[in-house]
């Protein structure tokens, strides 16, 4: 199962920089948790990105120090992929965010959706 540990974003020029820190808390430790879907939303807007678009938006991964022999990453099949007991941050871009409280939903096969609020300000 996947955790939000947190999630956070910017937005820098026309873009919305999300980190998104999440960690398997107990999922099989043979195979790759897989995120393929991951919806943004709030009252008034939403967006949802596939395996294809995570793969494609994810610019950067930094994998918390006590796991740096498990290869966390992201695919064009399996989205953002993480292993049993494994933390990571995520970022990704995605078209600018405005002002508001927001919900990011992650969606992975076979277990309930997961998810985490967070808040893009004026200033940012």
């Amino acid at each position: 199962m996947v955790d939000i540990v947190s999630v956070s974003a910017t937005n820098i020029d026309n873009h919305t920089y999300l980190l998104l820190n999440i960690t398997d808390v107990n999922g099989p430790d043979a195979y790759q948790t897989s995120i393929p879907i991951i919806v943004v939303s709030n009252t008034t807007f939403s967006l949802t990105l596939n395996s294809t678009q995570i793969y494609t938006h994810t610019v950067k991964i930094i994998q918390a120090p006590w796991n740096l022999n498990k290869k966390d990453g992201v695919s064009r099949v399996g989205g953002l992929e993480l292993w049993l007991g494994s933390e990571a941050t995520y970022t990704i871009i995605v078209s600018k965010l405005q002002p508001g409280s927001y919900t990011i939903t992650l969606y992975v096969p076979e277990v309930p959706a997961v998810s985490a609020s967070f808040t893009v300000s004026a200033g940012a």
